[in-house]
């Protein structure tokens, strides 16, 4: 059970609720910011205000194991208006989460001060966005060792971390900053995931999944490669290439500028012929994604 700032959510490639593990303190405690901003305290849902704790401790979450400077939580709270009792009231804010953490259960070292800033101290299993960078991590080396379904059962487990837009409830530009770099690391491990999904033969199951991505991400030229490997890979090359003209417009049109070779040759190969089976089709996928 959790609670959140609001109640968005949105659609991943695969959903997988973390566990709620122990600290160190014996309780237990976990933080999602892979979505709108949750904790989770003895199994039971934590209240959060929204307002300028909300902002605060986001900033110090995306930052975890860093300190964050009083000035730049004014700024991330206040924006360049702050009044003049802003940092006494970062203070009573970090103050407040404090208390109502280790109230929970949590020791007091979650949140440090020092001299630099406060640092947010979770344990690595008490933070999604650390367990998302474990389990892409573990994805990349077993697929290294070409265990392909290891790793793609790794790749959809650390995308099932994410529960929607990264903190889209908190308006801070600051915030979104680091939420829009959250949002680019989703989608370059979902691209690195569906190259797998190709690779072992998953052409058919993507195309409905990539023409929704490709309609999203129009400037993404790597999902529109992906979508026209899984089209041809399901028999389906005409559409391969349709895919491909469309892309081709939506960047003349908005960017003035021409697919990328990798994209261009793909084209051509298809259009040729050269790619003659599925099989070899995600093999030069691999090649055209690098």
């Amino acid at each position: 059970m959790c609670i959140s700032a609001d109640g968005r959510g949105g659609t991943t490639h695969h959903r997988r609720t973390p566990q709620v593990v122990a600290d160190h303190s014996g309780g237990f405690l976990f933080f999602r910011v892979l979505g709108p901003l949750e904790v989770v305290v003895g199994g039971e849902p934590f209240p959060l205000r929204r307002n300028r704790q909300l902002t605060v401790l986001a900033m110090l979450l995306l930052n975890a194991g860093k300190p964050v400077s009083v000035p730049r939580l004014v700024e991330a709270v206040w924006g360049g208006r702050p009044p003049r009792t802003a940092a006494a009231q970062i203070q009573t804010c970090i103050w407040s989460l404090r208390k109502m953490f280790v109230a929970s259960g949590a020791d007091e070292a979650i949140i440090e001060t020092k001299p630099s800033g406060y640092i947010m101290q979770p344990h690595d299993d008490q933070l999604d966005m650390v367990q998302f960078d474990r389990l892409v991590e573990e994805a990349r080396a077993v697929g290294a060792r070409l265990d392909r379904a290891t790793a793609i059962s790794a790749y959809r487990r650390a995308l099932g971390m994410y529960r929607g837009p990264v903190l889209a409830e908190i308006s801070s530009p600051a915030v979104q900053a680091i939420a829009s770099l959250c949002e680019e690391r989703r989608l370059t491990v979902l691209e690195d995931c569906i190259d797998l999904e190709l690779s072992v033969g998953l052409h058919g199951e993507l195309v409905g999944r990539l023409m929704e991505l490709v309609h999203d991400h129009p400037l993404r030229e790597r999902f529109c490669g992906q979508l026209m490997l899984a089209l041809y890979g399901d028999d389906r090359r005409a559409e391969a290439l349709a895919a491909y003209r469309t892309t081709r417009q939506t960047l003349v049109a908005q960017l003035g500028l021409e697919p990328g070779v990798r994209l261009q040759e793909l084209h051509r190969k298809i259009l040729t012929g050269e790619l003659d089976s599925p099989h070899r089709a995600a093999g030069h996928f691999a090649a055209y994604a690098g």
